[in-house]
């Protein structure tokens, strides 16, 4: 992987995605910022639940496959870890792979405080531990979970050997939204800003707050395999007057999460939606073993 690369997947960036109707776009953005669990819900669950206590939560925690490094996958909020199901089954063919609920997804425990990324981050380190997962890992995450996994590759980088990003939330979106989209808007506009209100407070399931992230410096990765994969679709249209500064902020975001490792490639989606691993799986997997490729070669 190089540092800068930007590679397009699915034709030119936007232009079926902006030529899509109108009700299609909006129920992409629905699903992005309310129910990404509902298409999830048609994939078929995998096998090997465990149920894995640690303190006084109970963390749902599903290892299939066998082989090094094991994968981690991290989904969305609102999301259930069998939104994987496709990708870890055949993701199990090569390697192992585990996939989990965070608190209050999923059937993990309710969160009996406000969590943050870095008390998840923590969290599932003690549950992958006394699960007997061990290291190298590659992190792969999408949405809300990309933030997970990357304060995850921070806090442990001896652990960490490769990250893939799904469709990230950037650092501080959430905080953006609220100031750009004023509290009287109406229709998917006011959607929108309820549910980052909701994550900038810990006012949702998870009780996860995420207010006043910081970015990561950039390099804070060192030379770890990156792959951030970037929405194409027009997703923001629906909202109207302010579609254009949501999706410019979201593309610097990712272009900044990109330039957490000096070995990373950045590349678009333009046939996905935010759920870029349902809308195009076989990139999605394909984006996988390229960087488990890259951590065993070395």
């Amino acid at each position: 992987m190089r540092k800068s690369s930007v590679h397009v997947h699915g034709g030119l960036r936007g232009g079926g995605g902006r030529a899509a109707a109108g009700l299609a776009i909006a129920a992409a953005l629905f699903a992005m910022v309310t129910a990404p669990a509902v298409a999830a819900s048609r994939t078929a669950p995998v096998a090997h639940v465990q149920r894995v206590r640690v303190g006084g939560d109970t963390v749902t925690l599903d290892c299939t496959g066998a082989g090094s490094p094991t994968v981690i996958l991290f989904a969305g909020f609102n999301a259930p870890h069998t939104t994987w199901a496709h990708v870890q089954r055949r993701l199990s063919q090569r390697t192992r792979v585990c996939s989990y609920d965070r608190l209050g997804e999923g059937s993990s425990s309710a969160p009996r405080h406000t969590m943050t990324l870095a008390s998840n981050t923590r969290l599932l380190h003690r549950v992958l531990a006394k699960a007997r997962v061990r290291g190298p890992l590659v992190l792969v995450g999408h949405s809300i979970g990309g933030d997970v996994a990357v304060k995850y590759a921070r806090t442990y980088r001896r652990a960490t050997v490769g990250v893939v990003l799904f469709d990230a939330t950037p650092p501080g979106f959430q905080q953006f939204v609220v100031r750009l989209i004023p509290a009287s808007a109406h229709g998917l506009a006011a959607v929108l800003r309820a549910v980052a209100t909701g994550i900038t407070t810990g006012d949702n399931r998870e009780r996860l707050k995420v207010a006043g992230t910081r970015w990561a410096a950039a390099g804070s990765l060192g030379r770890t395999p990156l792959a951030v994969v970037e929405h194409g679709k027009d997703i923001y249209a629906p909202v109207g007057r302010f579609a254009r500064r949501l999706q410019g902020h979201w593309a610097r975001g990712e272009r900044r999460l990109a330039r957490l490792s000096r070995r990373s490639q950045l590349i678009i989606a333009t046939s996905s939606g935010h759920n870029i691993y349902l809308d195009q799986p076989q990139l999605a997997l394909d984006v996988i073993n390229a960087v488990i490729g890259e951590t065993r070669s070395g």
